[in-house]
């Protein structure tokens, strides 16, 4: 278990350290926390040794959304109450918005004698938080330090040293651990022979990738062929890949090696793999595994000495479970796998990207804080596609300017002379990625809320009352905390529900269960039974939407 903590030293410095916790100092350290001190833990790493927590005492202070004002989050605007250490739940998304919460908060109001506090956030936050605190130690490490290292943190960190990294960050910008993540892979991709497998959504730069790997790959990094497994149909796909014997069939008029032979060597791309049939996927597993193809109308079979890329925008996952892609193949291509991130999800690294962008457009203006900040504020469908089509409407339209906000929006209107389906809103218009991600939301959602159903039995069964005892009853209140939070995660954008009724009613069973654990009583018979009612009538009314959603109309 990682804790990051926070302090400041007699000269009012803000110092920051790492803290590791094993399965000894769980059982044995009875001084960790100490007051004055402010410490970081991911929810995950909490959820896993919740018990050990409620043991030190703390006292929930609650969820805090994106605007984190610490000193009245904690409470600490109260007086009294002020002597067990506090533990404050956070959302948000905005590392920079956190560090300065946390540096305002330890600077301006936190004293060496107030109570130890405890701010809970996601995992990527405090990734990216571990990931910041490493880089900027120069120190050595011990061995026993680097044992005990996330894995993750540690594949950067050495990434980042080698001198191939600093032309990759040329060209896959972005500072967000996601970003570092993606191109220390690359590297290690680059120096394996294996297949790699590379996922994420239309426009977030997949072909850019591929081309890295390649470009840094000194065994097959001389000969690179590309083939879009969406641009032919299946018979023309086969040959394209394999080729064919002449006289194999109409118009083979003369010999034909096709592409894994001519990249022999060297790497051959394989773009929306997502989008091959079954029979094609069956030899292209031959292909991986032996080495060795069979043109068409040949007997004999071709060995071929290549590395294989292959990347798709679809859900991979889902398409092996469902049977629409051969998990045999999935398991084989997966050694190396890499995610490139949509914009979306590190909005942090926008700003840094369209300035790349904007200065191969122009050199007469740069781009401003206030532009930066709209253009963080969108969700990004095009991804990086997207951004660069838009930056380059501008300035082909207003000229060589430095654009602002209003800029953003005028190009939208334009557009919007064009109707684009807007009178058709359900599933059929909405984009495969769309779906998938709504599909996934969705089935989430509903784990969730049928293990707080079988969490909260003891205060939901019928009005009749289950035992339960005092440590399971604290316990339960922390558990629904949490699930809120990861309610609050999956509802960031409403579009993916496709339908609204469906997020007014999650958004409504989120609303109770804050407002129960809000006023949480000293025994589970003192529950508001309105409320209580309220929450199962909506537990059954989401289920039979998500339900219907995913697999139809049903009969519950």
């Amino acid at each position: 278990m990682q804790l990051i903590k926070h302090c400041r030293n007699q000269e009012s410095v803000i110092v920051t350290s790492l803290i590791e916790i094993d399965d000894h100092k769980l059982s044995t350290d009875n001084s960790l926390f100490k007051t004055g001190e402010l410490y970081l833990i991911s929810y995950s790493d909490y959820d896993q040794n919740v018990d050990w927590f409620i043991s030190w005492g703390f006292s929930d202070c609650g969820i805090k959304r994106e605007k984190v004002e610490l000193f009245r989050s904690l409470g600490f605007d109260r007086k009294g109450g002020m002597n067990k250490p506090l533990k404050l739940s956070v959302i948000t998304s905005s590392q920079g918005a956190l560090k300065r919460s946390i540096s305002s908060f330890l600077k301006n109001r936190y004293l060496a004698s107030d109570p130890a506090c405890l701010l809970v956030i996601n995992q990527e936050l405090m990734s990216g938080l571990l990931s910041e605190i490493i880089v900027k130690k120069q120190k050595p490490v011990s061995s026993g330090y680097m044992q005990n290292k996330d894995p993750l943190i540690q594949l950067i960190e050495e990434a980042e040293q080698n001198p191939s990294m600093e032309n990759i960050c040329k060209t896959l910008l972005g500072h967000s651990f996601e970003m570092r993540l993606a191109r220390a892979l690359i590297l290690k991709a680059s120096q394996s022979t294996e297949p790699v497998l590379i996922l994420g959504e239309s426009g977030t730069g997949k072909d850019v990738v591929a081309h890295q790997i390649a470009m840094y790959d000194k065994k097959f990094g001389q000969n690179f062929n590309l083939l879009n497994c969406a641009a032919l149909p299946e018979t023309l796909l086969e040959a394209e890949m394999f080729g064919y014997k002449k006289g194999s069939h109409s118009g083979a008029e003369q010999d034909k090696s096709g592409l894994f032979i001519a990249s022999s060597g060297g790497t051959i791309f394989l773009d929306e793999l997502g989008e091959l049939s079954l029979s094609n996927q069956a030899k292209l597993l031959v292909a991986v595994e032996t080495k060795k193809i069979r043109q068409i109308g040949s007997n004999e079979s071709i060995e071929v000495e290549l590395r294989i890329i292959c990347a798709t925008n679809r859900n991979i996952d889902y398409m092996a479970v469902h049977e629409q892609f051969r998990e045999d193949l999935l398991h084989r291509l997966n050694t190396i796998r890499i995610v490139v991130p949509p914009l979306r999800s590190h909005p942090e690294d926008i700003p840094v990207i369209a300035d790349h962008i904007w200065t191969k457009l122009t050199t007469a203006k740069k781009l401003s804080k206030e532009f930066h900040q709209q253009l963080k504020s969108y969700h990004w469908p095009g991804n990086v596609r997207e951004l660069k089509t838009l930056l380059s409407s501008i300035r082909d339209i207003f000229g060589d300017i430095s654009p602002t906000p209003a800029h953003f929006h005028a190009i939208f209107k334009i557009r919007s002379v064009i109707p684009a389906n807007s009178n058709s809103g359900n599933q059929e218009s909405t984009s495969k990625i769309l779906k998938l991600e709504s599909h996934m939301r969705l089935t989430n959602l509903q784990s969730i809320i049928r293990g707080i159903k079988v969490a909260a039995r003891p205060i939901l069964n019928e009005g009749k009352m289950i035992e339960i005892n005092k440590k399971a009853y604290r316990d339960l209140k922390d558990y629904l905390s949490n699930q809120i939070l990861r309610i609050d995660e999956l509802c960031m954008e409403p579009v993916y529900f496709i339908e609204y009724d469906l997020f007014k009613d999650i958004t409504k069973f989120r609303y109770l269960l804050a407002k129960t654990i809000k006023t949480w009583p000293v025994s589970p018979d003192k529950f508001d039974e309105e409320t209580i009612e309220e929450i199962k009538k909506l537990y059954e009314i989401i289920t039979k939407k998500i339900l219907e959603l995913i697999w139809g109309k049903i009969d519950l």
